[in-house]
């Protein structure tokens, strides 16, 4: 009994289409013919979707420069500076 609920072409050309799209387009996105209901190569699609997504993982990260933290620009704080301890020495216009 054929219970497919995609026809084997579409998956095939699905596959080859999104790896022609994707940003690693040398690597293609292999076609597995599982079974929920026996569980025929369930789990040699997921081990290989993990690796895939590892190989991607390792891609992006050595094809971006290195991500460093600048912090923002911010004028040092002079301690030696002395300023005014009152109210009326610091700021001697009212209202």
């Amino acid at each position: 009994v054929n219970d497919r609920l995609v026809p084997l072409a579409r998956a095939e050309q699905w596959c080859r289409d999104a790896a022609g799209a994707h940003s690693m387009g040398s690597i293609p996105f292999p076609h597995f013919e599982t079974s929920a209901k026996t569980a025929v190569n369930v789990d040699e699609a997921f081990h290989e979707v993990a690796r895939l997504a590892l190989q991607y993982e390792d891609y992006k990260r050595r094809s971006q420069p290195p991500q460093l933290f600048v912090p923002p620009t911010v004028p040092p704080i002079d301690l030696r500076r002395q300023t005014s301890s009152t109210y009326e020495e610091r700021n001697d216009t009212c209202c």
